[in-house]
């Protein structure tokens, strides 16, 4: 089973993979799963985030140029690394 949410006005995608943490088999089978999510939304059009922070499922799927504008606006909100 597998849950997605979008959002419409930016092509954003969120994976919700119920899974057994103690199931390595299960967690490789999600994994799996997530990577053909993101491509099958780049591919699209889509951007795997759009309008806040990156969790570790994520940050695999963004290019490094993605993942500086998100580095930069931390340290411009947050100077002297406050927030997570």
């Amino acid at each position: 089973f597998v849950a997605l949410h979008m959002h419409a006005g930016d092509g954003n995608v969120h994976t919700n993979i119920p899974v057994n943490s103690d199931d390595y088999e299960m967690l490789q089978e999600a994994n799996a799963a997530v990577r053909r999510i993101m491509a099958l939304a780049k591919s699209l059009g889509g951007v795997v985030s759009g309008e806040h922070g990156i969790g570790i499922t994520k940050l695999e799927f963004l290019e490094p140029g993605e993942v500086e504008a998100f580095r930069a606006y931390k340290q411009r909100i947050d100077p002297n690394g406050h927030f997570n």
